[in-house]
């Protein structure tokens, strides 16, 4: 499942920063929904939390907001990456 998820990921933001720099609220917000409901199914409690925030601020029109936390859930999933590798989860 962790490898899926990670095999997907590269979509998923991408389509997120697409309907964000579209200002399609509702698009934005169902795809970051979807995706913070994966990070839920793996664990990734910190980076599910960033992404509800992201969804938050989408479906509030709140663009200004968008941006920042898009950065912040880029550098987690970098992090999660980044440990999972170390402990022989991911290769």
């Amino acid at each position: 499942m962790v490898a899926l998820f990670f095999r997907e990921l590269p979509e998923r933001l991408r389509s997120l920063d697409d309907t964000m720099q579209a200002h399609k609220a509702d698009e934005a917000a169902r795809v970051a929904h979807t995706l913070a409901g994966s990070c839920a199914s793996i664990g990734a409690k910190r980076m599910r939390s960033l992404v509800a925030d992201l969804e938050s601020s989408a479906k509030q029109c709140a663009w200004e907001k968008t941006a920042p936390a898009f950065v912040s859930v880029k550098a987690a999933a970098e992090e999660l990456s980044n440990e999972l590798v170390r402990m022989k989860v991911l290769s």
